[in-house]
Formats: structure tokens, C-alpha cells, sequence
């Protein structure tokens, strides 16, 4: 028995992977085809997957660096770290009992993508279940589901792709767990997909987990090890001698006699492997493997000791890719083989097997082709909405087989949906769909990765899928009705998040996702039920008005922008689609902006250029139908290349900056009151940006229109920029993050504190932070470190008025923090003062006190109770020292307010201070 020490070659599995997963062409994204049978409503898997690889790839070669995520995390692992009890960003003066600790907001009810699954079958009440998400990690739960626990370390790589328990008797407690997604959508191509750690074990039932010294290389810098992907595992059950674990990674089936401590291959080729492979054992011990066709060894075999193999499958389709296999648990001479072509997602075979003698091959076993009747499903279905009633694996993503425990006959197939045939899918008479898309009222989740039965059942079954953990007490119903275990199972992956930008201590927060729309909670509670406020992908979307009943801006792929109005418990009151006629071409996760003086104006952006929208609240609700209602060109440039990202701030300067898929970046002055068609200034060429990277993020400072970040989510690149001057001049900032290993950089934020500017960057490794000086060396810090982790941090959102600071992270749901206020500084160090009003309360008039250390500009203002800006009292540079103010309780027209609770704030480069005062009648 020899230990596995990387036999296949490198340059063969990253030669298998692009001809699996070509990348394009650079530079247009939609260079690639958009085949129909990949699209549906809320599906655009190549975009999705070309948005991403654009996002990610080295601008050099045009491919993401190989083994490039292992790598990554090695680097966070030696970075300085807070917890989630320390002061973010390590501000100076703080005190820890200051502090608001970050916290879980949820999404509490909705889960994420979701690949293992497994009963605990050591728990004699069948209550222990342990599930596993893509990218957020091994979950347990004691409870069936009403709540679950992280048992993954935050630094560990979050990629878990199947799961196996050793059910022999006195092994209960040992349990395996593969990583890594071969074929999925939620990161990108090539050497970016996620790959994994190897296999995990943990001898504690589940509650701890340790890698496997020989499935992990200690050679990361190249993607040389077929462990990087595991696609299943199996136990042998009849061998109570050995530990045999037999797994089916990127091209070959390994053996393990000793428990995962050494592996020996055998069955597959090393040299020329095959990318896909399946395994299943039969109740006495028989092995049945699957292997694609891109190898040098593929098909169909079976085995009885896991050493000789019998190739045993009939004709299958030219160029077959991943093939999934089911055993029935009542007759194990019957199982069930679906076979997925890797060009279509509708094209595919259905084939069942019956085990005659000897060993299975020639007449020892008989093949039924039993494709037709799946077929049949085509048809009759709604153009638009073609996912619900056809068979779809979206080319071998989502693909299942389970055979009935009693019923051998009765046999469940699942792709996007999940479908149930009791004749053994000999005909389509009996067949009923009972999961999966917009199933019996969004009470299941379509892509259906798993479906297993309790132990000694034959009704209560389980479900993993894009959306999460659900069970039902009776698959034999019609219909099966399901309820969902996702309490905690905190997997969702957000693509944006939002919140209310101007009212303070509002708890609004919304978010699109992937696979689960746009999501709306209004507690500050993270147990309590998020909303699905909107369907589809849901990419990016603001708050207009986050009080009783909201007006809401949300979209899916590729700008399909709607206004929506939600009432207080997120429920839909009206809707209408704001997007402009089709004109120009939109990014998967198409960014758009609202302006920060305006809320209704709104900043789109395209590959021509920016567009402007005047005012999208006067758009009517209620239509469906694109418009151009208030929509104009802003700017034309550049056209051809992709806006990718947008940032603006309020007075003073107001201006528009904006970067694209390529590198280049723009700057419109004025934005909000310019004429259409202006010509911007280009700003990239005076910072020596790397070339044709992805800008992902832009940040203007809410107090200076001048100072900038400038993120680029590339590997191999300088990625962090900053200016003082409007970008006339850029500062490389990356700091201790830079380097080959540095993660990819996807959203940025400032929050001005005191005298103090806190930057928060979210990476492909989690959340950091700093503070920027000119005379001190640039260090992010890893923040929240032990429990936000080190998974993506896809999108941010803060609010001035309070120093709410929300994170969006695409596997672990949402999390928030208030970021400790001047007040909470010796007074030494705030830079400015703001007095309480005098009188309080008032009518007609009150007088509003500030002191100022130092120079600068001064802005105060006056909001309500909903967070609407009510009048501009002061804007202007004031000198240091005492000053004063007075307000007649008028707005900006100049009318006078009605009486109640209102908000004045005021805002320098030194910080933002409030205070609340109340207008009598």
C-alpha cells in the first residue's frame, strides 16, 4: 500500500480542466453564447459564470491562477486578526464596552447551496443530521433541523461536496467529508472553480474535523491533485476488519484501507484522466463506479472487492460527461444510470441496469434504455418559463437518483426539479413533479442535489439543494409537501446587500442572492424570518424608503431593474419594471447607483457608457414592460467596454466616478446637474492601473469628492488605489495584502469616525480593515475573524447617521456592527463637538451650537423621522472654534414643517455628529 504523493501531473489535470471549461476571449463578456437551454427566468449560468471568471482572472494570461484559493487562504492565515468581540478597525479611544459587537443578522430561514447530506444513523431518534454548503462549510444539527451548528474552522476552506458516515457498528462516531465543486456556478471557470482541501474526518460525530495529511498536497502552487475535487465516498460496511473508504475524485477512484491515512488508485487513469466520477455500494458489498468520457478509462463498471474492475455499461451518448447512479435499497440487482451531456442541459440518457450473473458484463446484465420517457417532459412547457416542466441537469450541475426503500420501481430523478415515477420511468403515466422550482408555492428549491430516506422509512425523506435543507413526513403523497430546516443553516450567498442610507436605527436590510432572489428583513433579531421580496438571481438594489411601507429598487441578471413597494412584513404591495428599452448590453451582476443628494435619480451602468434616470419614482407601477421614461445617456464612454463599477458622494463637488471590466476609469463632475452626452475625464491613465483588470468597487469619501478607493478584483495585481486629488495622482494601498497570493478584492467602504477614516475592504478571504495615514505603513486586519471568517465578502453597505456597517458574504448570509462613535472618543481626539439645541423643544425657532478644532469644510443638516433630508442649513468651510446656527423650523422651500421629532447633523473631513430635537406645534 503506497501513500498518495500527487501521481497525476499537473500539466494534465489544468490541460483536462480547459478543455472542460475554455475560458473566452478576452475582452467582451458576451463574446460566449447564450445556448436557450441554459437560461430560464432567473438563470443565466454562462453569464454568471463569465461575470465572475472576468472578476477574477489574471488580465496577463486571461486565466485564473491555478490552485489560486488555497493559496489565498494561506496568505489570510498570516495576516493580523480582531474577533468579533475588538473594536473594528482598532480604533483609537474606543473602549470595549463601547463597542456594539458584530453580530448574525441572517438570513436565518433561507439556506444556500447545499451538496452533502447525511442522517446520523448512531442517533437512534434519526435527530442528528450534518449538511454541507459549496461555500459555507459543515453544518450539525441535534434537532432535525431547527437549528444548526457551524463545525467547520472560519479558516478553513468552505467547500464541502459530500459527505459519508461509517455506520458499522462502534464506528458511528467517524464521519468523511469531500470538497471542492467540480461543476457548479457559484464561483467561475477553469482553475477558478472551488476547489477543494481534500477529504476531512472527524471521530466525534461530526462535532470537530481534521484534514487528511495524504489528500492534501503541501505543494500548492499548482493544481496537481485529484483530491482537489471529491465527487463522493463510500464505505465499505461489510468489512468490519479494515477501514475501507473508497472516494471518487477528479479523474480517478481511490481505495483506503487504513482509514484515509494512505490511498491507492484503482480505477481511472492518472495520466489521462476523466474529470467526473460517481460511486455507490450496494447492501452486501458490491461497487458500481462511473467515470466520463474525456479519460483514458470511462463508462460504467462494477466491482465486488474494490480492486477488479468490470466494465459493464451499454452505448452510451458521444462525449458523455458526469453520470449519477441509484441502487435500490429493496433489490440491489436493480439500479438506475442518468447520464448528462456537458454541451446541453436538456440532452441526456436514462438507462436501468439489472444484475443477472457472474460478473455483470455481456448477458451477465441487462440494460433498458429508459430515456423516452424523461424526454416526454419537454413537452408541453411555457417558453418563458421552461425550467418548471422539463427535465434540466444544466449539463451534469444538478443530477440525483434514489430509488424507493421498499419499492423497487419507484424511482425519483433530480436535476432543477425533482420528479417521481413508480414504474420505474418505463412510461410517463405515473410520473408527478413533487420538488424543486416555484414547487407547491416556493416550498421547496429548485437544483436538487440530494434526496435520502430516513433510516427504516419508506415516507420521511430529506433534500438538499440551492436553497437549503427540506424535509417531508410522506414522499409517497401527491403532493409532497415540504417544510424547510434551514434555522440557522447560514449558507445563503449574497451577490449585494443594502440598507436605508439616511435613517438612523432603521433595520432594514435587503440583498440579492444567488439562487434565492432578493431577500428583506426589518428585526435586528437574526433569528427572525427573511422575506423573498423579489425573484430571480438578485443582484443589485437600494433602500428608498426603509420605514412601515418601503420603496425599494431591486434587480436580477443583467439590469432587469424593478421599483417595488413592500409592506411591513415584506410582503408585496406594488411593482413595476424601471430598466430601460433593451439598447445597450448589461454585466451578469449589472451595478447601479443611486444618487446620494437624490435618492430617484439613478446611475445605470452599461457597456456605452453610463446612463441617468432622472426620476424613477415617478416611473408608474405596475407594468413589466421596459421604458425609457426619464432614462438619458450620461456619457457614451467607453463604448464597448462594460461599467463595472459606480461611486459618487454627496455636496460637496458631487461628482460621478466609474470604472469598467477593463481597467479603465472616469470621473463625470457635477453628475447630478450635467447635460447628457458629457464627455467624462479619464482617470486610469495617470495611476498606472494594470491593464485590462476589473474595477469592483469604487469609494468616494462622503465628506470629499476628492478622495477615492479604488478596488480591481483580479489576481496578480496591484489591487487597492487611492487618491487625495480626484485622480489626478493614485497611491498603490494594497499594503500587507499584496503579493501573488493575495486575494481577489470585491467591495470597499469608508466610515469617517472622529478625526479618523476607517476603510473596510471585503476580499475573497473575508472582511478587512484600516486606517490610512501618509506616515504610517498600510496593515489590514482581518476582521471578525471568528465568526464571519475567511469566506468571499461580496458587497458592503454603511450608514453615516448611526455607523451601521452591514457585510454581504456569498456562502455565510449577512452581518452587521456599529462602529464606535466620536462621543465614545476623549474629546482631544473627535475633532469636533456638536452641542444639544437650545430650547428643546422648541417653536418656532432653536439655536444649534458646534465647536470645530481645526478648519474645514461644514455641512448641517436637517432630516426626519424617515431619514428624508428636510433643509441644508450650512455648507460651507468655518473656521475652528465655537459656532452657531439657527433653525425656523422651514424646509427647503422654504414652508414650515409640521411638528415632531427631527435630526441635525453635522459632517466635517473630521467626522459626523447627531443629535435629536423636537418641534412643538
Amino acid at each position: 500500500m503506497k501513500t498518495l504523493r500527487w501521481l497525476l501531473p499537473g500539466a494534465a489535470i489544468f490541460a483536462l480542466m480547459m478543455i472542460l471549461f475554455p475560458e473566452p476571449e478576452l475582452p467582451s463578456p458576451l463574446s460566449l453564447p447564450l445556448p436557450v437551454d441554459d437560461i430560464a427566468p432567473d438563470e443565466d449560468a454562462v453569464g454568471r459564470r463569465h461575470w465572475e471568471w472576468m472578476i477574477q482572472r489574471d488580465p496577463v494570461t486571461g486565466r485564473i491562477p491555478a490552485d489560486i484559493h488555497r493559496l489565498e487562504q494561506a496568505q489570510a492565515a498570516l495576516l493580523p486578526q480582531r474577533t468579533s468581540a475588538e473594536a473594528p478597525g482598532g480604533l483609537r479611544g474606543r473602549s470595549a464596552d463601547k463597542v456594539d459587537n458584530w453580530a448574525f443578522r441572517g438570513p436565518w430561514n433561507i439556506g444556500g447551496r447545499t451538496r452533502a447530506l447525511a442522517i446520523d444513523h448512531s442517533d437512534p431518534t434519526y435527530q442528528t443530521l450534518l449538511a454541507g454548503g459549496v461555500s459555507g462549510g459543515m453544518w450539525r444539527t441535534i434537532d432535525d433541523g431547527q437549528n444548526w451548528n457551524l463545525t467547520t474552522g472560519s479558516s478553513v476552506l468552505h467547500s464541502v461536496s459530500c459527505v459519508v458516515q461509517d455506520t458499522r457498528p462502534g464506528h458511528g462516531n467517524t464521519w468523511y467529508y469531500g470538497t471542492g465543486e467540480g461543476r457548479g456556478y457559484s464561483t467561475s471557470r477553469g482553475g477558478g472553480l472551488y476547489l477543494g482541501d481534500g477529504i476531512f474526518k472527524s471521530i466525534d460525530g461530526g462535532q470537530s474535523w481534521s484534514l487528511l495529511a495524504s489528500t492534501a498536497t503541501g505543494l500548492p502552487q499548482t493544481f496537481d491533485n485529484p483530491f482537489n475535487y471529491v465527487w463522493r465516498m463510500v464505505i465499505d460496511h461489510t468489512n468490519l476488519e479494515q477501514n475501507v473508504v473508497y472516494a471518487a475524485t477528479a479523474g480517478v477512484i481511490y481505495r483506503s484501507l487504513d482509514g484515509g491515512q494512505s490511498w491507492s488508485p484503482v480505477l481511472g487513469s492518472e495520466a489521462d484522466p476523466s474529470f467526473y466520477a460517481d460511486l455507490a455500494i450496494s447492501p452486501e458489498g458490491v461497487l458500481y463506479a462511473t467515470l466520463s468520457a474525456e479519460g483514458a478509462v470511462s463508462g460504467i463498471f462494477r466491482s465486488i472487492d474494490g480492486l477488479q474492475w468490470t466494465s459493464i455499461g451499454p452505448n452510451l451518448m458521444p462525449g458523455y460527461g458526469r453520470i449519477t447512479l441509484g441502487i435500490s435499497p429493496s433489490n440491489e440487482d436493480f439500479m438506475y444510470f442518468l447520464v448528462a451531456d456537458p454541451e446541453s442541459s436538456v440532452n441526456f440518457q436514462f438507462w436501468r441496469y439489472v444484475y443477472l450473473d457472474g460478473d455483470g458484463s455481456g448477458s451477465g446484465g441487462a440494460w433498458d434504455n429508459r430515456t423516452a420517457p424523461l424526454e416526454t417532459l419537454l413537452y408541453p412547457y411555457e417558453p418563458a418559463y421552461g425550467y418548471i416542466y422539463r427535465y434540466v441537469s444544466q449539463r451534469g450541475y444538478n443530477m440525483l437518483v434514489t430509488v424507493h426503500p421498499w419499492q423497487t420501481n419507484t424511482v425519483f430523478v433530480g436535476g432543477v426539479n425533482l420528479w417521481r415515477n413508480t414504474q420505474g420511468w418505463s412510461s410517463t403515466s405515473t410520473t408527478l413533479r413533487v420538488g424543486g422550482y416555484y414547487y407547491e408555492d416556493r416550498s421547496h428549491h429548485a437544483d436538487v442535489h440530494k434526496l435520502i430516506y430516513q433510516p427504516g422509512s419508506h415516507q420521511v425523506a430529506y433534500s438538499a439543494s440551492d436553497g437549503g435543507v427540506h424535509k417531508t413526513l410522506d414522499l409517497d403523497a401527491a403532493p409532497v409537501q415540504w417544510q424547510s430546516l434551514n434555522n440557522g443553516l447560514n449558507t445563503t450567498q449574497f451577490f449585494t446587500v443594502a440598507l436605508d442610507p439616511e435613517l438612523p436605527g432603521n433595520n432594514v436590510i435587503i440583498g440579492g442572492t444567488q439562487d434565492n432572489g432578493t431577500l428583506w428583513t426589518s428585526s435586528a433579531d437574526s433569528e427572525s424570518p427573511w422575506i423573498e421580496a423579489f425573484g430571480g438571481d438578485g443582484a443589485h438594489c437600494a433602500v428608498l424608503d426603509g420605514s412601515a411601507t418601503g420603496d425599494y429598487l431591486v434587480s436580477y441578471y443583467r439590469a432587469n431593474m424593478f421599483r417595488v413597494q413592500l409592506g411591513p412584513s415584506g410582503e408585496m404591495l406594488a411593482e413595476g419594471r424601471i430598466n430601460p428599452v433593451p439598447e445597450h448590453e448589461y454585466l451578469f451582476i449589472n451595478p447601479f447607483l443611486t444618487d446620494p443628494e437624490r435618492e430617484e435619480v439613478v446611475y445605470l451602468a452599461s457597456n456605452n457608457g453610463v446612463l441617468r434616470n432622472s426620476d424613477v419614482t415617478a416611473i408608474p407601477l405596475g407594468s413589466w414592460d421596459p421604458t425609457n421614461q426619464n432614462w438619458e445617456q450620461l456619457t457614451s464612454e467607453p463604448a464597448g467596454d462594460f461599467v463595472s463599477a459606480l461611486g459618487a458622494n454627496g455636496q460637496p463637488g458631487h461628482s460621478l466616478y466609474y470604472g469598467t471590466a477593463t481597467g479603465r476609469l472616469y470621473r463625470v463632475d457635477d453628475a447630478l446637474n450635467s447635460a447628457a452626452g458629457i464627455s467624462p475625464v479619464r482617470l486610469d491613465q495617470n495611476g498606472g492601473f494594470p491593464a485590462e483588470s476589473y474595477v469592483s468597487d469604487i469609494v468616494v469619501h462622503p465628506a470629499d469628492d476628492q478622495t477615492v478607493l479604488v478596488t480591481l478584483g483580479n489576481y496578480l495585481v496591484p489591487s487597492i488605489w487611492l487618491t487625495r486629488d480626484g485622480g489626478q495622482t493614485w497611491t498603490d494601498v494594497e499594503g500587507n495584502l499584496a503579493g501573488d497570493d493575495g486575494p481577489s478584492v470585491r467591495c470597499a467602504a469608508v466610515m469617517p469616525v472622529g478625526n479618523e477614516d476607517l476603510w473596510l475592504l471585503g476580499t475573497s478571504t473575508g472582511l478587512y480593515s484600516t486606517i490610512l495615514s501618509e506616515d504610517e505603513p498600510v496593515i489590514w486586519t482581518g476582521e471578525a475573524a471568528d465568526i464571519i471568517g475567511n469566506v468571499i465578502v461580496a458587497d458592503l453597505a454603511v450608514r453615516l447617521s448611526d455607523r451601521k456597517v452591514v457585510v454581504g458574504t456569498h456562502g455565510r448570509g449577512i452581518f452587521s456592527v456599529t462602529i464606535p462613535g466620536p462621543s465614545d472618543v476623549p474629546e482631544t481626539l473627535s475633532g469636533i463637538h456638536l452641542a444639544r439645541n437650545y430650547p428643546n423643544p422648541f417653536n418656532p425657532i432653536t439655536t444649534i451650537r458646534f465647536r470645530l478644532e481645526k478648519a474645514e469644510p461644514t455641512r448641517l443638516e436637517i432630516f426626519d423621522l424617515a431619514g428624508r433630508r428636510v433643509r441644508v442649513l450650512l455648507d460651507e468651510k468655518r473656521s475652528a472654534g465655537d459656532h452657531e446656527i439657527q433653525w425656523d423650523g422651514r424646509n427647503t422651500q422654504g414652508r414650515t414643517v409640521s411638528s415632531g421629532v427631527y435630526f441635525y447633523r453635522l459632517e466635517t473631513p473630521s467626522g459626523v455628529r447627531q443629535e435629536k430635537m423636537t418641534l412643538l406645534e
